[in-house]
């Protein structure tokens, strides 16, 4: 079951702690998957690229699938474990349509139906992160297990969307063999964004790993499949709340001070901001440190 778990439905995980009193702020790109973490530390504070406050102060939560960013917030003392997790599989392990969650965030012990408090003390009890990452296992795949698979239609259509494999909606729905209104029906209950939402996803994901091996913004927008350099910036920043070139300049400075700070392998999933203001194109408004 658990190789199961980790070859359809696990991307990546990883155990996180910081210092107390390290304040940071983390620009999280979207990826086309759903995050779960189990945190046994201090809150964290998670904001939606043009909402003014914090939409969520949690320890442990559930981020659905998301087309634009989010910033992370905190002030130290985070210790846990984030799973990230395929739509379509996370559709199947919390038995619920993935619309219900995308673009917002939720209580773990609901969805897994655990109770949270006693599920963390016992994460922060463990003697080690192996011990912890057990405890995770055991939760998911008895869910994985007792939930409803996803169509193979949808998996399918899902991967070659997410992949950049293909980019044309109508082309999918034939490769499937299911008319268009039909794919997009069941296409949002168990990946949560629409299919142009995914290739919207994928493409931007091009977009970045391009911007990080350092090519011009122009042939970034021509290999990533955006019509020139123009439309590379606008679609940019609505997704990610800045435009390329301030994305650039943030993301040299976090990595050349941190080094990279990707969670999932082959994409680029996190910047960390300055402690300060962020640039006049981020409209985030000021985000509290969490207490």
């Amino acid at each position: 079951m658990a190789a199961d778990l980790y070859k359809d439905a696990v991307v990546a995980r990883r155990g996180f702690q910081s210092a107390p009193g390290l304040r940071r702020r983390r620009l999280e790109l979207p990826t086309g998957y759903v995050t779960v973490v189990f945190g046994f530390g201090e809150p964290l504070g998670l904001t939606r690229v043009g909402r003014p406050v914090p939409e969520t102060v949690s320890t442990s939560l559930v981020g659905g699938i998301n087309a634009r960013a989010v910033i992370g917030s905190h002030v130290g003392g985070l210790r846990g474990v984030e799973v990230s997790l395929r739509p379509t599989a996370a559709s199947r392990i919390f038995a619920r349509p993935m619309a219900e969650l995308a673009g917002r965030f939720a209580e773990p012990g609901r969805l897994l139906g655990v109770d949270m408090e006693e599920f963390q003390a016992r994460l922060a009890a463990c003697g080690s992160w192996r011990d912890r990452m057990a405890h995770i296992e055991a939760v998911l795949a008895e869910r994985w297990r007792e939930g409803r698979p996803c169509p193979p239609e949808i998996e399918r259509a899902w991967r070659l969307l997410h992949t950049g494999r293909c980019a044309a909606v109508a082309a999918v729905a034939r490769d499937v063999g299911w008319d268009r209104r039909q794919l997009a029906r069941r296409f949002r209950e168990f990946v949560g964004l629409s299919a142009r939402d995914v290739i919207q996803v994928a493409r931007l994901q091009r977009a970045l790993r391009l911007e990080a091996d350092g090519l011009p913004l122009t042939e970034v927008a021509h290999r990533a499949g955006y019509h020139d350099q123009a439309h590379l910036n606008h679609v940019f920043t609505d997704l990610v709340g800045m435009s390329p070139g301030a994305f650039r300049r943030a993301a040299c400075t976090s990595r050349t001070l941190f080094g990279a700070q990707d969670r999932i392998p082959g994409f680029i999933t996190s910047v960390l901001l300055p402690d300060g203001d962020t640039p006049a194109q981020v409209r985030l408004g000021v985000i509290k440190p969490v207490s």
